[in-house]
């Protein structure tokens, strides 16, 4: 199977099985980078959930709209540095999921 060779079964398959081990660890490895712009994503949430806790809380009208207004600041600007992080890759397979096209194809 290898370089020619005639091998028994059963070693033509162990061969066959240690290539698609190695060629699954490889695919399953990201840099920490991606690792890094994941969490940062995941995270932006946190700042999403803020604004409907803040208005709750015992604080003054002007400090509610200022914390509010700088926790979706905060999300937006978490979000898109994870993003930055991630790579063009994620990026664009995120665009394109969110894109307006693909939600009218739905609808149809």
């Amino acid at each position: 199977m290898k370089n020619g060779l005639f091998l028994p079964i059963f070693i033509q398959t162990s061969l066959l099985w240690e290539e698609d081990i190695m060629s699954e660890s490889k695919k399953q490895t990201h840099p920490l980078f991606y690792k890094m712009g994941m969490v940062l994503i995941v995270g932006s949430a946190v700042f999403w959930i803020f604004p409907f806790i803040i208005p709750f809380l015992s604080f003054s009208t002007a400090m509610k709209a200022t914390l509010i207004t700088g926790s979706l600041i905060c999300a937006e600007i978490v979000f898109w540095l994870g993003l930055l992080l991630v790579g063009k890759e994620a990026a664009m397979k995120f665009r394109s999921s969110k894109s307006i096209r693909k939600w009218k194809r739905r609808r149809e």
